[in-house]
């Protein structure tokens, strides 16, 4: 089968049309019908509902397409390994951070990858924890820091870090139960909080920490931002609870952070990639390069809140 019709077939989920796929692959509209049409014939089976709206994958189309992705990079990166043999490392890989770790890591990995692996073309994407675990698994990305130890199949996890979650504030919300380095669930309980939504991993621990003592948070707005919870909380419009690293970039002097406490708020970081391809020598390299990142930043306090697990 030519990878050119793999490509395209890709191309076609992408885009979520045959239209936008025809004119990102410059190939005329019906030509990539008849590519869909011989793979459908090919292996029997209809990858795709057609609609006005667009397509819809069916689950054989998705099963062509993760391991499309997966044969794709392998042909791409055996050319490279081939044309490379016996000089040096190169290909490409693709790191996936969720937000409050890329303003941490992205700069020391991209430092540390240029000095150590220059013909390696290194991508990073920046999303939140459980989108980065999807595209592992498509084959989109390579690997990834997500959040927490337990997750969907074909995922290989290595934990890293355990990271603890702070109360945020103006000094004038902050709880009169908090000292200067701490501050209990219970001391929240009356505290304005904007959070992220119910779709996002953190906001999952705060709610059962709360829960613990038969409380609620008492939330005031859902963000799903970083930046802006950060700036809510620096201008006193309501407290957030994030990691302590989240903090970087703010007038952190002008806030009050404390370790939520009774019980710690926490969660894991671990290091995934998908467990169905071998890796490659350059996503080797780029593994070995991330966990020598991640020790370097705890060990020199550029982590800060973290410790390794």
């Amino acid at each position: 089968m030519e990878t050119r019709r793999l490509a395209n077939f890709i191309a076609i989920v992408d885009c979520g049309s045959l239209t936008r796929a025809a004119e990102r692959m410059h190939v005329a509209q019906p030509a990539l019908s008849q590519q869909l049409a011989g793979l459908e014939a090919t292996y029997g089976k209809q990858l795709v509902l057609r609609s006005r709206q667009g397509i819809t994958v069916t689950p054989a189309g998705r099963a062509l397409y993760r391991n499309a992705q997966t044969m794709l990079r392998q042909l791409k990166q055996m050319e490279s390994d081939v044309k490379s043999a016996g000089d040096y490392i190169s290909g490409h890989v693709s790191v996936g951070l969720p937000v409050s770790c890329a303003s941490i890591m992205t700069i020391p990995l991209l430092q540390s990858v240029r000095e150590r692996f220059p013909q390696i073309l290194l991508q990073i994407s920046e999303n939140l924890s459980g989108l980065l675990g999807e595209l592992i698994l498509n084959n989109r990305l390579d690997m990834a820091l997500l959040y927490g130890t337990h997750g969907s199949e074909g995922l290989t996890r290595k934990p890293l870090l355990l990271e603890r979650l702070c109360l945020v504030c103006q000094p004038a919300l902050a709880p009169a139960g908090a000292d200067r380095e701490t501050v209990s669930v219970s001391a929240m309980a009356d505290v304005p909080l904007v959070l992220p939504s119910h779709s996002n991993g953190l906001r999952a621990l705060v709610d059962a920490a709360f829960s613990r003592h038969g409380l609620k948070p008492r939330i005031v707005a859902e963000i799903d931002s970083l930046p802006s919870l950060r700036a809510s909380a620096e201008r006193g419009l309501a407290a957030t609870i994030l990691p302590r690293s989240a903090a970087i970039g703010t007038d952190i002097g002008a806030l009050c952070i404390r370790d939520v406490v009774e019980p710690k708020i926490q969660r894991t970081i671990v290091l995934c990639q998908n467990s169905a391809p071998p890796a490659s020598e350059p996503v080797e390299a780029i593994t070995a390069a991330m966990i020598e990142t991640v020790d370097e930043l705890v060990e020199t306090g550029r982590w800060p809140g973290v410790r390794r697990v």
